[in-house]
Order: C-alpha cells, then structure tokens, then sequence
C-alpha cells in the first residue's frame, strides 16, 4: 500500500522517486537477531537437529546499503528494482555453515508434510507458553514459496553488485563470535573462526 502510494504521486504529482524491493535481508552486525542470524546462530548451538525443505534468499545488508544509494541516484523516476541474492536451500545452508565452523552437518530434511504436523503442535504449546515455536507454519510458508529473484534490471541500471552468500556467511559467523553469541565448540571450529579474524585484521576472541 505504502508503495502504491508513491506511484499514485509518481503519476498524479510528477514526484521523483523509485522503488527498491529487497529480498530478506541479512549479514553482520544484525542486533535484531533477524531469521537468518536465528537459523545460524539455533544450528550451531543444536537447535535444529533437522531441517525443512525449502530455500531462503537474502541480500547482504552491504550490498542492499549500496544498492539504495545507487537507486537514489541513478534510479529511473516510478522504476522499482530487485535487490536480492540467488535462493539457497537449508541443506545448503547448513553444508556451508558446518564448512565454515567445523561443526557436525545435519543432513536430515523432514518431508514438508512432516514439518507441517510439527509446526502444528508446537503452534498448539506456544499458546500456554506465550512464545512462538522454533518451526511455525509461517516460517514454512516463506521457505517454500517461491524465492527465486531477479536482480538482473537492479545490476544492468545502477550497477548493483551482490556478494555470494558464502562470504555473507563466513563474516556473520566471525561478527557473530566476537560478540559472544557463538563459541567455537569444538578445536576445527575455533580454529577455522581465528582465521577469519586474522584474515579481517582483528584480534582473537578466546
């Protein structure tokens, strides 16, 4: 509704403006402990013992920043662009989080009508306990919708550029692990995440 609004006045009141359309939106220092920082930080501390099919996409808050700017620059009046990522499902994710860490990779992915029946019953005790559980069906939704975006309009006008996630991921695993939320349980994973902090410039946090 909000961006109708700006296209009504685009049309009706010659306003300059574009639009951007981010997909998720993820990457270091995220304070609001966002869904991908949750789903990272839950595997590394075992809380997701399993996995659901389905895919993410998400946008590196860097180059979502610089994409906007570029927007407001060179973005072309009532044009709207994609900023997204390329989809990754979980099975991914987890292989490339275990890579990075050295910790133990899930391998198993629940059938989704498996996943529902569980998001069912723990929707069932989240209302005794007032907290919403780890898998709700809405998380279910957006994993299994489609998320495969094209940013292609966003990097032919402005120039957008995005990183790979692997790298979006290895520099949330460090910023994650200076700030305490992570530790590095085991020896392969202390030492995978002291490198990443040497090969950034900063210091080792034990």
């Amino acid at each position: 509704m909000a961006t109708q609004l700006v296209l009504d006045a685009v049309r009706e009141h010659d306003l300059d403006a574009s639009i951007v359309y981010p997909s998720g939106i993820t990457g270091p220092n995220d304070f609001g402990n966002g869904v991908f920082t949750k789903y990272i930080t839950d595997y590394l501390h075992g809380r997701l013992p399993a996995g659901i099919p389905g895919s993410f996409n998400a946008v590196d808050v860097r180059d979502l920043a610089n994409g906007v700017i570029a927007c407001a620059e060179k973005g072309r009046k009532g044009e709207g662009y994609i900023m997204s990522n390329s989809a990754i499902t979980m099975r991914e994710l987890f292989h490339l989080i275990s890579m990075n860490t050295g910790i133990k990779e899930t391998k198993l992915i629940l059938p989704l009508s498996v996943a529902n029946t569980i998001a069912g019953i723990l929707s069932f005790f989240s209302h005794f306990t007032g907290k919403p559980g780890p898998l709700t069906k809405f998380v279910i939704y957006n994993m299994t919708r489609n998320n495969v975006f094209s940013s292609e309009k966003a990097k032919r006008e402005l120039d957008f550029k995005v990183r790979h996630i692997e790298e979006t991921i290895r520099d949330m695993l460090q910023w994650l692990h200076c700030e305490g939320r992570i530790s590095a349980k085991t020896e392969s994973s202390k030492c995978i995440l002291q490198q990443l902090q040497v090969e950034k410039g900063l210091s080792v946090v034990a």
